[in-house]
């Protein structure tokens, strides 16, 4: 798991910080989640985090 979690925080993070169209952000999390061999159930929950994230923010 945790060399999964560094996959996808590598390939996402820097993008999702700099990107203002939350269209965009759902679909890149889920090519880079499906590429890190997440299931979508963990796709969901990184979704419904990465909201929250962005409303804190």
């Amino acid at each position: 798991m945790p060399h999964m979690w560094g996959c996808f925080k590598n390939n996402a993070y820097a993008f999702l910080k700099n990107s203002p169209a939350i269209f965009f952000q759902v679909i890149f999390i889920g090519m880079i989640a499906q590429s890190c061999y997440y299931t979508d159930f963990t796709v969901e929950l990184l979704l419904i985090l990465n909201y929250f994230v962005n409303v804190i923010e």
